[in-house]
């Protein structure tokens, strides 16, 4: 909704199958950084920057390097 408000509907809708194409790429324990800085520059460079792309940028990181930790650890993911 924040895309729609900032870039209006037709381009939010064209950012938004962007992003459902990046999720079908993603693969869970895999390097995803080069996907999520694709994904990025992409929105920068079109303006459509929602305003919490870096926060979600580095968010995902995050969780992709917890994902790696916890894999490579006795832990049980539940």
């Amino acid at each position: 909704s924040h895309l729609n408000r900032k870039v209006g509907k037709e381009k939010a809708e064209i950012i938004m199958k962007k992003g459902l194409q990046l999720k079908k790429q993603m693969k869970i324990f895999k390097d995803n950084n080069s996907l999520i800085k694709a994904i990025d520059f992409y929105l920068k460079k079109f303006h459509s920057n929602p305003g919490t792309c870096a926060d979600l940028t580095v968010t995902t990181l995050l969780i992709d390097k917890i994902t790696d930790i916890v894999s490579f650890s006795n832990l049980k993911i539940i």
